[in-house]
């Protein structure tokens, strides 16, 4: 497979996969802002900001952005797992700009306005009320429970503890994305019927004005099994 790379002035990397014959591209954007990168004992503040990158910016209420998406056929979706938040979107591929526009748009100018926050509140409160009877999320639950330590960012699932998403405030939320969305350390992936250089001078144009601030902290390493305690690595002395 023939992948084409690039790099902004801000950090971001851009990876590019050529797909010959095709009218559609993918689109997926990959965020140090998991799990890993939470604040210590708030498990689902990394989720509640992904949620709420989709749910207006500063230039467009929500239904405005949802708007734009739909017309050009667009279809988005943010996941945040152990390490990363990936933001992924696909249309076609003369489309490509305005996708990345409304992506870093979403991405770097969020509102969190008032109701946005109480409306992905309440839903992630139903979510974590509905996985109280659904057997997949309590066994998973009871996994990371068992391979995990009290105190883990990784024991908690990364929908979070119902205390910690009824007090998280809109304040903490945006706190916590000036340090955990960041250019860089993010990568930009991009596969379909797009020429590279078209695709770096898009990434270009939509992301060029994202900074962010410093580094989020880096947990210790931990080494676990599911019936012991984790261990942090020491080097040997």
């Amino acid at each position: 497979m023939e992948i084409r790379r690039h790099r902004l002035a801000n950090g971001l990397r851009v990876a590019v996969a050529p797909i010959a014959g095709l009218r559609s591209v993918a689109a997926l954007l990959a965020i140090e802002a998991g799990q890993w990168f939470e604040p210590a004992g708030r498990p689902g503040v990394a989720r509640f900001v992904a949620q709420a990158l989709l749910r207006g910016t500063a230039t467009r209420a929500a239904s405005v952005w949802a708007d734009a998406l739909d017309s050009i056929g667009a279809a988005a979706r943010l996941d945040v797992g152990l390490h990363a938040a990936t933001f992924s979107a696909q249309s076609l591929a003369d489309d490509l700009a305005v996708l990345l526009e409304l992506m870093a748009d979403a991405v770097v100018r969020p509102r969190f306005g008032p109701e946005e926050v109480e409306l992905v509140r309440q839903q992630t409160l139903a979510e974590i009320e509905e996985d109280e009877r659904n057997t997949r999320a309590v066994v998973e639950r009871a996994w990371r429970e068992l391979a995990y330590p009290v105190g883990h960012p990784f024991r908690a699932r990364p929908i979070g503890d119902a205390d910690v998403v009824r007090a998280v405030t809109a304040d903490e939320l945006r706190a916590h994305h000036r340090r955990a969305i960041r250019p860089r350390g993010a990568v930009l992936v991009v596969a379909g019927g797009a020429q590279a250089d078209r695709v770096f001078e898009a990434a270009e144009g939509a992301f060029a004005g994202w900074t962010g601030g410093r580094s989020p902290r880096r947990r210790s390493r931990a080494r676990c099994d599911v019936w012991s305690s984790c261990r942090t690595r020491r080097r040997a002395t």
